[in-house]
């Protein structure tokens, strides 16, 4: 740490990834590969820009993490079988553990749409088009409009849910003003 960031070289990054991939932690090293690599990204774009004035702070040359090889990916092809599917559904109508109420209904949504995380979680009154049975979003991850024609199901679920004041129908725990984070629903799975 109280080394210059232009000074770190290579190896250096190895010496720190290479004992997490040797304690058999293959994707949590390829993941810190991942980080350095996108910091030291960043930096150097932000310094490069010619379109901007500024200094540069950094005065980096290189990404010592650009050539290190990312582990190869594991395309998954497990998905939930019929009967586990009907399980999960019925442990989310009715959970053996306290959990917010919120959660395991945006849970629900998500199995009923196929729909992002993030846009569940963050979905709005005025995205759901009760009349069609839709949901509509006038912007997406990809930049794009995106609607969808609802199942029964999820019109059910979505005509029991009463979005709060701020339009919100899956709000967070500690602040009704958000939206229910969507790392907070990968933890409950």
């Amino acid at each position: 740490r109280n080394r210059l960031a232009r000074d770190i070289t290579p190896e250096e990054v190895l010496g720190v990834i290479r004992p997490i991939w040797d304690r058999g932690k293959k994707s949590m090293a390829d993941h810190v590969r991942s980080y350095i690599r996108s910091a030291y990204s960043w930096g150097l774009k932000s310094e490069l820009d010619y379109r901007s004035t500024s200094p540069r702070r950094f005065k980096l040359y290189s990404n010592p993490a650009a050539d290190i090889p990312t582990e190869p990916k594991t395309v998954g092809e497990r998905w939930l079988r019929e009967e586990e599917w009907v399980q999960m559904w019925r442990w989310l109508q009715n959970p053996d553990v306290p959990i917010h109420p919120a959660y395991p209904r945006a849970i629900m949504l998500l199995m009923l749409t196929g729909q992002r995380v993030q846009e569940i979680c963050t979905l709005h009154k005025d995205q759901y088009l009760k009349e069609e049975g839709m949901l509509d979003w006038s912007k997406t991850k990809n930049g794009r409009p995106h609607s969808i024609p609802l199942p029964g199901l999820a019109i059910e679920l979505l005509d029991s849910l009463t979005p709060n004041e701020y339009g919100c129908f899956f709000q967070g725990r500690k602040d009704s003003s958000q939206s229910v984070p969507h790392a907070t629903l990968y933890s409950l799975l």
